[in-house]
């Protein structure tokens, strides 16, 4: 039977220390780890705690606090939310906002958990016709907006509908938009962002066709103010979304798509995450012109192989500055990182799961390589995979380029040198961080690689 909540498995969570500085070869080194006892959806940043809320043993909703090793320090049930699809941490008033559903389906439930563990205001809103499926809840100022999909009575999808709330627990807007038929498998709104403007931006997946739109609405009227369809493949899904200051729209998720949406809808570019065989986007964060994405990486859907990749990619151009690829706990049932956020600069919190194993929470260091490497009037030089696999990689060039392309390690020690042409075969000695340089006729061509 297809599970249309958010899943419910066994996750894990880390706290990973980014120190930016390029004289560091590994991207990422583990600290420590410990297991966790919930299994959860979303991660809050608390300052010097971390909030995890999910789903316990018993298939409850439970609230877990963490202190700044992972130690839990509080735990408690969340009784009025007995299916839960999302949750959200106000910083502002010190509060959690939990969205779910009831049992049947049939009341949307929401509850404000204070940080002190008390209950503060508490909405239902039944359903005006069909099976509710609960999913994101994002905020911008006082507005809570809460998505969801609704299904007939055969599972087929017919409308997609948001919850305007403020702070205080007022419902000011209940939105519905009517969807056409979808076949035999339902269209989900798995993801959900607001733009700076104050309008909401919804990702839409048909669950097996690949069919996805994204939709941007007037958040309180709910007028469409475009639509952007997309064909992203057999289990082709919209994941996640995030916006930037100028209001463009990032987009991720299953089969390893990478899209830039314009505030009008034209499409800036539609590129894959760039590692090779499956990858799926669960996760991404706007920061500081760079565009963070946290997900998985599988052999293919008939084997259990597969891996937690993270990676900084350029916002202008859609292409890697790095991608980091997990060995955490092998390769079988490999994790996936669900979500993420940045605690300050330097550290980021990432939480992420796999089937049929426990849960963990540890602390990873990793090192931004290309931070101080790249000028900004370089030709971003395209390298695949990265980081390179047994030492090896491929860097691209356009047709027509001549010259040499130069390998140099942190140190400034040329390494390598190859004749440029369209692909070319890059080993290196051993793990670390590389520089890849050359003067072609369009400019300076340079790269950060990385070899694990």
């Amino acid at each position: 039977m297809l599970n249309l909540f958010p899943t419910r498995q066994w996750c894990f969570l880390l706290i990973l220390f980014v120190q930016f500085s390029s004289v560091q070869a590994q991207i990422l080194t583990p600290i420590w780890n410990q297991q966790l006892q919930i299994h959860p959806y979303d991660l809050h940043n608390l300052g010097n705690q971390i909030g995890a809320i999910g789903t316990n043993d018993d298939g409850l909703t439970e609230l877990n606090i963490l202190d700044a090793s992972g130690n839990l320090v509080h735990a408690q049930v969340i009784p009025e939310v007995p299916i839960v699809g999302s949750s959200l941490y106000d910083a502002t008033r010190q509060s959690f906002y939990v969205f779910g559903a009831d049992d049947a389906g049939t009341t949307l439930q929401l509850v404000q958990v204070k940080a002190d563990g008390n209950t503060g205001w508490q909405l239902n809103v039944p359903s005006t016709g069909g099976f509710l499926l609960p999913y994101k809840t994002v905020q911008q100022g006082t507005h809570v907006a809460f998505t969801f999909g609704v299904l007939d009575d055969q599972g087929h999808s017919n409308a997609l509908g948001w919850l305007i709330v403020d702070t205080t627990g007022v419902l000011v807007k209940e939105n519905i938009y009517p969807l056409p038929p979808s076949g035999d498998y339902p269209e989900i709104p798995f993801a959900t962002a607001y733009t700076p403007d104050g309008q909401l931006v919804i990702g839409l997946s048909n669950v097996t066709s690949g069919q996805c739109k994204v939709l941007k609405f007037n958040a309180l009227s709910g007028d469409l103010i475009w639509e952007k369809p997309f064909d992203f493949g057999a289990q082709g899904i919209i994941q996640t979304l995030c916006t930037d200051p100028a209001g463009n729209i990032y987009l991720s998720g299953e089969n390893g798509f990478f899209v830039k949406i314009a505030p009008n809808g034209n499409v800036l570019f539609n590129k894959t995450m760039g590692y090779a065989d499956i990858t799926q986007g669960y996760k991404m964060i706007e920061r500081q012109g760079a565009v963070y994405i946290f997900g998985g990486w599988r052999k293919d859907y008939a084997t259990l192989e597969a891996k937690m990749i993270v990676g900084r990619y350029n916002e202008e151009t859609g292409d890697p500055n790095w991608i980091w690829v997990s060995e955490f706990g092998g390769t079988d049932h490999g994790p996936s990182a669900t979500d993420a956020y940045f605690k300050n600069d330097s550290t980021l919190v990432i939480y992420f799961s796999r089937l049929f194993e426990s849960d963990w929470i540890g602390e990873y260091k990793i090192n931004d390589v290309s931070g101080t490497l790249e000028p900004v009037n370089a030709i971003q030089l395209q390298v695949y995979p990265n980081p390179g696999i047994n030492n090896h990689c491929q860097l691209q060039f356009p047709a027509g380029e001549s010259g040499a392309v130069r390998i140099f390690d942190l140190s400034g020690k040329l390494v390598r040198e190859y004749p440029i042409a369209e692909t070319v075969g890059v080993d290196l000695p051993c793990a670390g961080a590389y520089v890849a340089e050359a003067q072609g006729k369009a400019g300076v061509y340079r790269a950060v690689i990385t070899m694990q």
